[in-house]
């Protein structure tokens, strides 16, 4: 292999590292929130209304905003809206850090979520552009770990400061800081060589709209809510129901949710490398939703032997954090490049409505019944409809190379 190429793609694999890091930041603005809520509350003196509306904040601008965000992203380009992002994270994380009342506390969260958005559209976008088609399965997979990866450095980091929150937030206006310098230093700059002379495409409006709003492309975007409603549902109510229907405390049940991260992660990294390696983009959909959401509704199953209950709980993490990976992977089959912002749009608005619907769903189950028991009928209606879905989808082949960086 000769050495230019070598360097390209060392290159190539450095500039998606500093993405992906990047990205990370929206995770962590997830997982701090659920680290210091009781500090929070304590402080400000809020009630469980108000503090659940600070913890669900990002649900929500997800949920509400995040296909004008697409349309923002295609607009103005990746390179200028991860930016943007990680800019609106900075500042917000500031404002948060001096909040000293709910107000301000919640208007730093929407800003936080608004730039969470726009660095989880965008990025992928880059991530898509600069790495090799035949690497960019492994990338993706890399890539859908932003998440549960940095919940799980909230998680370590959180520790550092016991009994306090303000100082997660000052964390996360530096780490955005940061982020934005090499951004500027050693990720733009590599991106203007790669796209050197290159025009950049020219996509009527109409033509984006047709190509995105179609079966196959919502069918995806489907696909990601029911996974969402699984994944948020049962890492929210599993040290709950294992601390409530077995002799764990609650100390050692939430101890797990570090493993329930971790297998998601990992299994994040074997989707893509699945693609990668040319397995059929159905079959891993299918797998990731079904398999998890049968495994899922076994945690719920109160005549199990409680680590059993755990085994299934990780293998059902592990095995749905292929999903993520495929359908990242998988944007440039159903949409040419240029016009991914908006589908990406798509796809995380369906992800916020999933995050928002699934608790709130298997909470008013359970309350109208009485038992836990009910998450078992949960999850398997899940399963069903993930399946359903997934019958009537059909993959692509891709329909174009990565196109010049906007």
């Amino acid at each position: 292999m000769p050495d230019s190429h070598r360097r390209g793609t060392s290159w190539q694999w450095a500039v998606v590292l500093v993405l992906t890091l990047s990205g990370y930041l929206a995770g962590f603005n997830v997982g701090k929130v659920s680290a210091t809520l009781p500090y929070i509350r304590a402080e400000l003196d809020l009630s469980l209304v108000l503090a659940g509306s600070i913890a669900s904040s990002y649900s929500l601008v997800a949920m509400f905003f995040s296909v004008l965000l697409g349309v923002v992203v295609s607009r103005f380009g990746a390179v200028g809206c991860v930016t943007a992002g990680l800019l609106l994270i900075a500042v917000a994380g500031a404002v948060g850090a001096g909040a000293t009342d709910y107000l301000w506390l919640l208007v730093s969260r929407v800003t936080e979520g608004v730039g969470y958005v726009l660095l989880a559209i965008a990025t992928p976008i880059l991530i898509a552009r600069v790495i090799n088609e035949k690497s960019r399965p492994v990338a993706m997979g890399g890539w859908g770990t932003f998440l549960p990866g940095g919940v799980a450095l909230s998680m370590f980091i959180a520790p550092l400061f016991p009994d306090q929150w303000r100082p997660l937030w000052w964390v996360t206006c530096i780490y955005a800081a940061v982020a934005i310098v090499v951004l500027l230093t050693f990720v733009l700059p590599y991106i203007r060589r790669l796209t050197r002379c290159q025009p950049a495409p020219v996509t009527e409006q109409s033509a984006l709209y047709t190509t995105v709003f179609c079966r196959d492309p919502l069918l995806l975007a489907a696909s990601f809510m029911f996974y969402s409603m699984f994944f948020v549902t049962l890492v929210t109510f599993l040290p709950t129901v294992l601390s409530e229907s077995s002799s764990l405390t609650i100390k050692a049940a939430t101890s797990f949710s570090v493993f329930v991260v971790l297998c998601n992660i990992l299994g994040n990294l074997t989707g893509g490398w699945l693609i990668g390696r040319g397995v059929s983009l159905q079959l891993v959909l299918r797998v990731a939703l079904v398999g998890s959401c049968l495994l899922a509704s076994l945690v719920f199953l109160q005549v199990l032997n409680v680590w059993l209950r755990i085994a299934c709980g990780l293998l059902a993490c592990y095995l749905g954090g292929m999903l993520p990976a495929a359908v990242f992977s998988s944007i440039a089959r159903f949409v040419p490049a240029q016009k991914s912002g908006l589908l990406l749009g798509v796809v995380f608005q369906a992800l916020g409505c999933g995050q928002v619907a699934g608790p709130v769903t298997l909470a008013a189950l359970v309350e109208k019944s009485g038992s836990w028991q009910t998450g078992v009928l949960y999850f398997l209606c899940l399963a069903v409809a993930g399946f359903v879905v997934l019958l009537n989808f059909q993959s692509r082949k891709e329909l174009d190379k990565p196109s010049p960086v906007q």
